[in-house]
C-alpha cells in the first residue's frame, strides 16, 4: 500500500468511527491532490463533481478547497490555483470565505474592477457584515 492509500485509510477509519459526515472533508482533500498530481487540474476538478456525488455534502464546506488554492496559487500555479477558488465561489457564492477568496486573487491578478465588484455585491446582500465591507474598502487585505 502506497503512502496515499494508508492515508486514505486513516481518513475512512477516522469518517467510520466519529460517524461525523464533516470528517469527510480530509479524504476529499486527498483525492483532490490525488487527482491534481496524477492528472492536473481539469482531473481535479472533475474528481471533485465525482466524489461530490458519492459523499455527504455537509464534507463539501466552502473552506475545503482553501489550502490546495493556496498552495497552487503561491507555488507558480496560478491558474490552478484560480480554477479552484472560482470552483468553490459557484459551489458556495453565499459563503464569505469563497467570495473573499476569489476577490482576493482578482486583485492580486491586476482585476481589481472584478474585485470591487464581487466585494459590492456581497456588502449590498449582508450590509451589516464588518468583515465585507473591509473587503470593499481595501480588496488587497486578503489572505
Amino acid at each position: 500500500m502506497d503512502s496515499v492509500e494508508a492515508a486514505a485509510t486513516v481518513h475512512e477509519l477516522n469518517i467510520e468511527y466519529t460517524d461525523d459526515v464533516v470528517a469527510h472533508g480530509g479524504l476529499i482533500q486527498l483525492r483532490l491532490v490525488q487527482a491534481l498530481a496524477e492528472a492536473g487540474i481539469d482531473a481535479m476538478v472533475a474528481r471533485y463533481h465525482e466524489l461530490k456525488a458519492e459523499r455527504p455534502q455537509a464534507g463539501f464546506r466552502p473552506l475545503l478547497p482553501d489550502p490546495i488554492a493556496w498552495r497552487l496559487s503561491r507555488s507558480g500555479q496560478e491558474a490552478a490555483g484560480f480554477r479552484l477558488f472560482e470552483l468553490n465561489y459557484e459551489e458556495h457564492p453565499a459563503a464569505f470565505v469563497a467570495t473573499e477568496d476569489l476577490a482576493y486573487r482578482h486583485e492580486l491578478t491586476g482585476k481589481h474592477a472584478r474585485a470591487i465588484e464581487l466585494a459590492e455585491q456581497w456588502v449590498a446582500d449582508h450590509p451589516d457584515h464588518a468583515t465585507g465591507r473591509r473587503l470593499l474598502d481595501d480588496p488587497n487585505r486578503g489572505n
